[in-house]
């Protein structure tokens, strides 16, 4: 279970993940499901990892300024939207589709496999700028 360090703004609760039952096979899908990750598949558009605060922003001048809560009773580490008729996102469909999921999980878990591990290379003390933060002068 992972517990959030910080609150939506203007909460003072924190969010918890909850275990949501298991009504497709993501569980077990092979897929780590807690890792955050996205898929989109013509309609659809796959979420994995802990979703982050339950509330929804508009975007900037399309609102009243006040936030509206999603229906995400309880917050779950895998949500599918159909993005054509939901743009915004604020109907999770993970239950009423889970053949959808299924298969989405496992482009992911595909793409996973066939993915480089990332290389991160030795620190070198020749890249340091210095006090200041920045090189220079290059005149």
């Amino acid at each position: 279970m992972y517990i959030d360090v910080a609150p939506c703004p203007g909460r003072e609760s924190q969010l918890t993940l909850a275990k949501a039952p298991g009504t497709g096979s993501w569980p077990n899908s092979g897929f780590n499901v807690s890792i955050h990750a996205a898929i989109r598949s013509a309609d659809w558009k796959l979420l994995t990892g802990y979703p982050g605060c339950d509330r929804w922003f508009p975007r900037p001048g399309q609102g009243n300024g006040t936030e509206a809560s999603i229906k995400r009773n309880p917050l779950k580490p895998v949500m599918l939207f159909n993005i054509d008729q939901d743009p915004e996102e604020r109907t999770e469909l993970s239950d009423q589709y889970p053949s959808v999921v299924d298969s989405l999980l496992s482009r992911l878990l595909h793409h996973q496999q066939r993915s480089k591990p990332i290389n991160f290379p030795d620190d070198d003390p020749r890249c340091d700028p210095g006090p200041t933060g920045a090189w220079g002068p290059w005149a």
